[in-house]
Order: structure tokens, then sequence, then C-alpha cells
């Protein structure tokens, strides 16, 4: 029987006969009971509590010009990049001290776009954050874009400097497969950026995939919205997740969304990691049937060969783990048909 982790280098080489399994949920101990990679969070501490509490580069209630005039980078305390790769090392020590597996482990990093739109978010009201669990930011950064695109780049380039780091450190820890990086930048309607910050973006995402290949390790982009007008370009990522180019609110959307799914697999090579709407994993009006017959269609139409059988997204904020977990269990007993 091949290994979990024998199974998904198989499927980041585009070999594989069998289908690997990544639930994500959040908890490494779960993930590793069934699926067949683990997640290893690396999030910078420093910037954690941004959405949280406001980026320190908010606009509050200031007008965009105030705003903007008022914006000095140097005035934030930016980490030394010796203080990243500390603390990427202790976060990946820590899992792999507890947690005893043998299955494929990834990385996983905020990008330089989101951390981006994070620094500049006005925080949320505690008594709603402590009820939903729901956080937001206002896209201030990508106004910033277009109001001063020179101050919006080197703003980006603070971030990327610092995930940068990050993702060298976590490529080079030998408990690593594999480093995911999240960087959103588009939305269902296609970019959220003007084209030259677009292209930015795409650059600065490239030159964080060549640094974790060149330690080699495979490289994977999370990127939610409408990417299929750049996936050649992001041919420099081993896999892309979750491939949320549309919405999947029932099955029939979802359906229709892998058919979407199936017409990109054309054009890339890239391993899709996708094929489990969280839309609908965490609807308990939705019957699991339902989500089998996505799973079906999903390697019906994209093949098993490069394909990771992966959730879009991580639990919803305030979602009971017992329920999920269940349904989780019924999925992966389902699978095991394509194992």
């Amino acid at each position: 029987m091949v290994s979990s982790r024998r199974l998904v280098y198989e499927a980041f080489e585009g070999i594989n006969e069998k289908l690997p399994i990544y639930f994500m949920l959040g908890d490494d101990a779960l993930e590793a009971k069934y699926g067949d990679i683990v997640s290893v969070r690396c999030r910078i501490s420093l910037f954690e509590n941004f959405l949280i509490d406001g980026g320190p580069f908010r606009r509050g209630k200031l007008n965009f010009n105030r705003w903007i005039e008022g914006i000095d980078l140097n005035s934030y305390e930016w980490p030394s990049l010796s203080d990243i790769a500390y603390e990427v090392e202790e976060r990946i020590k820590a899992v792999a001290k507890t947690l005893n597996t043998e299955k494929f482990t990834q990385a996983t990093l905020i990008g330089p776009t989101e951390l981006s739109e994070y620094s500049c978010a006005p925080g949320v009201n505690s008594r709603v954050y402590a009820r939903t669990g729901m956080l937001h930011h206002r896209f201030d950064f990508a106004a910033l874009t277009v109001l001063d695109l020179k101050l919006a780049s080197r703003l980006h380039e603070q971030f990327h400097r610092i995930v940068l780091e990050a993702a060298k450190t976590a490529a080079e820890n030998q408990y690593i497969d594999s480093v995911r990086v999240a960087d959103d930048f588009c939305s269902y309607k296609g970019p959220i950026y003007r084209p030259e910050f677009t292209n930015t973006i795409l650059e600065r995402q490239r030159e964080i995939a060549d640094a974790i290949k060149g330690r080699g390790k495979y490289a994977v982009l999370h990127s939610d919205g409408d990417v299929r007008f750049f996936i050649t370009r992001l041919g420099c990522f081993n896999g892309i997740h979750p491939l949320d180019i549309m919405p999947k609110t029932s099955l029939s959307y979802a359906l229709k969304w892998i058919s979407e799914v199936k017409n990109l697999r054309r054009r890339t090579n890239t391993t899709f990691l996708t094929g489990i709407p969280v839309e609908l994993l965490y609807n308990t009006n939705i019957p699991v049937r339902d989500l089998a017959t996505i799973i079906d269609y999903a390697v019906e139409a994209i093949g098993l060969k490069g394909l990771i059988l992966t959730t879009t997204h991580r639990p919803y904020p305030n979602i009971e783990l017992s329920i999920v977990e269940e349904r989780v269990r019924e999925i992966a007993k389902y699978s095991e048909k394509y194992r």
C-alpha cells in the first residue's frame, strides 16, 4: 500500500493512480486522522490581530487624501528577518513534537497581498467578533494601489520580504514537504487590483515559489476568486488551491464549477487541490450524497492524475467541529473507492 506521503508526492508529480485527500480543518490531529496532508500554521504572530484590532496603516474615518498623507512606513516597527525565521522554526518544531505522523506536511503562510490588506484593515467590534467570529477588511489597500501606486508597492514589498524569508525557512526544514502561500488577488469578477499592480503581485508570487522549489519543496498557492486569466503564469507553483473561480452554493452550481475547473486542466499541468466546497460541506441541510456526487464528477472530469481532493477552505468561524468531523468521516469513507 502506498504511504500517504508517497501518494501526495506522486500527485504533485502527476503520476498518481490513487486519490490523496486533504481536509483543511484547522486541527492538525484531525487532518492527520482523516487525510493525507497535515497543515503547519506558520502565520507571523505580530500580524495576527490586524483584522481584529485594526492594522497599523488603517484609514479609520479619514478621507483617502488625508490617510495617504499620514502613512509613514517607517513608523511601524517591522520585525527582523531573523525573528521571522525563528518564529517559523518554532511553530514547525511544536507540531513535529506533538504530532507523531508520517503524513505529508504542508507549512501554511499568509502572503504579502493579504497582509497588505490586513495592515489597512479597520478592525472589528469586539462584541460582534465574540458572537460571530467574523473578520473583514475594506480593500483600502486596493484603493491605495490606485491612488498612490508607488507607496502601495513599497508597503507590499515590506510584507513580501518577510513572507519570502518565512517561506525559505519553512522550505529548509526537514519536517516540511511543501509550503502553501495564501495570497488572494481576485474576486469572482476577476482581478481586484489594477493591471500594473497585479503584475507586481504575480512577479513577487513567482519569487516566493522559486525560493520554495529551489530548496527542494513543493510550492502551493492558495488564491480565491477567478484566477483563470492568470492560470499560465501561476504555473510557477507546483500546485494551486482551491480554484474557487465561481460560487458553489448548490449541487448544480458545484457541478458547473467542476466543469470550469476541467477546462482549466487543459491549460496547465499544475496540481489541483480542490473538489470539496465548504459551502456544502458545512451546511448540514445538504446531504453527504450530494458531496459524493461532486467528488465522483471531479474525478471523472479532471482525472486522478495531478488531483488532490481538498476542501476549498478551512471551517467557517464558530463551526462546531463535532459536526464537521462527522461529515468528514463520511466523505473519507466514501473516497476510499479511489484509494
